[in-house]
């Protein structure tokens, strides 16, 4: 990977500063030692985890206004986001550059991947009603199997704490520019020996002209683009012996956005949901042996009209598509205390995938994978150890086994380094595989290596990383470039992504810092062409003042050129950097009682996060919250 001058700057000029990091305005002593439990599949707190992970506090989901969890992410170091022009539309997320599939999404442990195109529905995902959101980044196949080559992102509706008594109500009602509107609403806390959580939430906005010409015909149309987003995400838990809890989580989001499809199609739009329900039980049979057995139900449902005879169009070419995903997964983990700093876990997990979809539906859309692993933990003083390995096995085309292995050294309290390996793989999807144009039953999974290294600081008041990482990925599946009837999905792709990422933060009272720079080299290995839509730069930084009661703020993100598809006439674009700041602004009335208010896109930028698309522009918002 070339590191440009400018690059070794930056890099330098981070470790004397020690203050910056991604978007942040939670004050660091509110963040001391979170609770993480995706990066082991235990709870440990986030300084003796081995790995890359960030934890993102309900504070940060509430407070960020976001209409979905996308939003979110982007303002998180080592992922890059985007958008068919807005973020009700088609939203792409790479971890550190791998693409969108080829990363596994969960809500309460429990993958929501869609089977049939392999990718999230990030429009039916609202922030507001998480508890805190949990990101791995680096290879987690050994952990979690399929899909996982980028890393794990899992939105968890349970508070990390449930053992204080008492409840905690919290709302929110907000509206700005173009018709938005956002309100939530929710309550969670302990009474006696049940735990509990319910939130709901409501979006809606008029939207925004999307499309520019660039689109195409079959794309473009100048009329306003709104949706409307509603979400329901409970919990409750029985703990009815000591160290014996059962427990249930509901998550069902709600979306129906409007998109383009050409200037005879006004108002067209599609409607997706995201179902997820849990019931685990969580027993400990000795001191040193703990067993959690869950069973977990994803269903995800999308529907687009008919574009013709729904539309007063006549006879219609394009039928109405409905398609609905389905997931079941039964997982029995024991979890045993070899002693008070060695931990051993075993895994045994059953997944049946399934789809029904009515039109151009894959010849066979069903799956069983069982899966065999192991996970080990140890800390020895100033060393810290993880290792896994798993074994998953596809009813469609055998074993795939997958391993990993991270090592952390505390050089002081404040001071560690670390290394770790590890390898992925991502099954094919239905359509892949089983497509009526172009899939292959015969291709095998994607698969993956990635090593990476990082140097972490961090103080009550500070906290730095440096992370470096290289990821291989190989047995690509991409089409073989021939016209239809012999065109297919073939294993011919290889990709090498390298990257940087650094990120601080320092606070220093009344006043909170954070910056953060990615660097990434993501290319196809075999043309020496870059990976569509991913810059190599990304810059971010932002500055929290409090005064009194009140609280001023402002945020930068800077997104460098990228390159991107004409899908009009296969020749690759350029897409133009920018950068875009935003303030904000708040004022506490009482313990329980604030406002909010902010300006995105201060400056009015043009910008495009797609070919043929637009972001969206200036706009306010204004927010009245209460929490007791």
């Amino acid at each position: 990977m070339n590191i440009s001058p400018l690059k070794v700057a930056i890099m330098a000029a981070f470790v004397p500063v020690c203050a910056f990091a991604q978007e942040n305005t939670t004050p660091l002593s509110e963040q001391l030692d979170p609770i993480v439990v995706t990066a082991s599949r235990t709870p440990e707190t986030l300084k003796n985890v081995v790995g890359d992970v960030t934890v993102v506090d309900s504070y940060q989901l509430r407070n960020s206004h976001s209409l979905t969890i996308a939003d979110i992410l982007k303002k998180q170091a080592g992922i890059q986001t985007y958008n068919n022009g807005g973020s009700q539309t088609t939203t792409g997320v790479f971890i550190r550059g791998v693409a969108e599939k080829q990363s596994l999404i969960m809500i309460n442990g429990i993958r929501i991947n869609e089977t049939f195109n392999g990718g999230a529905y990030w429009s039916a995902l609202s922030p507001a009603t998480f508890n805190r959101l949990e990101i791995v980044r680096g290879a987690s196949s050994s952990l979690y199997g399929s899909s996982a080559l980028g890393g794990v992102i899992n939105a968890i509706s349970t508070p990390a704490d449930t053992t204080e008594q008492g409840n905690h109500f919290f709302a929110g009602i907000g509206a700005g520019s173009r018709g938005k509107v956002n309100t939530y609403a929710g309550v969670n806390g302990v009474q006696g020996n049940f735990d509990y959580h319910l939130a709901g939430s409501f979006a809606r906005a008029d939207g925004f002209n999307a499309t520019t010409p660039e689109s195409g015909t079959s794309t473009y149309n100048a009329d306003r683009d709104g949706y409307k987003q509603a979400t329901l995400n409970g919990a409750l838990g029985y703990k009815w012996a000591d160290g014996q809890h059962i427990g249930i989580t509901f998550f069902n989001g709600y979306s129906h956005n409007d998109y383009d499809a050409g200037l005879l199609t006004n108002n067209i739009y599609d409607i997706t949901r995201q179902q997820v329900y849990t019931v685990t039980s969580t027993n400990q049979i000795t001191p040193w042996w703990q067993s959690i057995l869950r069973f977990g139900f994803s269903k995800t449902s999308y529907f687009t009209p008919s574009y013709d005879a729904d539309y007063g169009y006549g006879v219609s070419t394009n039928p109405a598509y409905r398609a609905n995903s389905y997931q079941r997964q039964l997982t029995w983990q024991n979890n045993f205390s070899l002693d008070a700093n060695n931990s051993l876990s075993t895994i045994v997990e059953r997944n049946i995938e399934s789809g029904v979809a009515n039109n151009y539906a894959p010849t066979k859309s069903h799956r069983t994978t069982n899966a065999l692993g192991l996970i080990y933990r140890g800390h020895f003083n100033r060393h810290h150890i993880q290792a896994s390995i798993r074994n998953d096995n596809f009813s469609d085309y055998g074993h795939k086994v997958t391993g990993s292995l991270g090592y952390d050294f505390d050089i002081t309290n404040a001071l560690s380094i670390g290394i770790a390996g590890n390898t992925g793989f991502r099954a094919p999807t239905f359509q892949e595989q089983f497509g009526t144009y172009g899939g292959n039953k015969t291709i095998a999974p994607e698969k993956s290596r990635n090593i990476e290294a990082h140097i972490t600081y961090r103080t009550d008041s500070t906290t730095l990383q440096a992370t470096v990482f290289h990821n291989t990925i190989k047995d690509l599946i991409i089409s073989n470039g021939q016209s239809y009837p012999n065109n297919r999905l073939e294993n011919i792709g290889k990709a090498k992504i390298k990257g940087i990422s650094l990120t601080a933060e320092h606070d220093f009272g009344s006043t909170q810092i954070y910056a953060g720079a990615d660097f990434l080299n993501a290319k196809n290995d075999i043309t020496g062409e870059r990976l569509i839509r991913r810059a190599k730069a990304i810059y971010r930084a932002g500055i929290t003042q409090q005064i009194g009661n009140y609280e001023v703020g402002a945020d930068y993100l800077f997104v460098g050129h990228r390159t991107d598809t004409d899908f009009n006439t296969s020749r690759t674009v350029r897409l133009g950097g920018y950068g875009l700041v935003n303030l904000r602004a708040s004022v506490n009335f009482n313990e329980q009682l604030s406002a909010q208010f902010s300006i995105n896109n201060l400056f009015d930028k043009h910008y495009t996060p797609a070919y043929g698309y637009k972001g969206e522009g200036r706009t306010y918002f204004l927010n009245l919250a209460y929490q007791h």
